[in-house]
């Protein structure tokens, strides 16, 4: 996700990313967060926290850098 992300601000273009990839991506980070908060493993909700702050940050530009086509 971070050389993607990087990608996408340092192109200003997010057209090669796909909504629908990053919102299912996004479910199982999600889910999987969720898992680690029942279960109350520190390594997954960290890992899962991470990623999915990641996925936000990219859903983000990549929301903000379609409208302005």
């Amino acid at each position: 996700m971070v050389p993607q992300l990087h990608s996408i601000w340092k192109r200003k273009s997010a057209r090669d990313v796909s909504l629908a990839m990053i919102l299912i991506f996004g479910l199982g980070v999600v889910l999987w967060l969720t898992y680690g908060i029942m279960i109350r493993s520190t390594p997954v909700i960290v890992a899962n926290g991470a990623t999915l702050a990641l996925i936000l940050a990219t859903m983000a530009l990549k929301l903000r850098y379609d409208r302005r086509r």
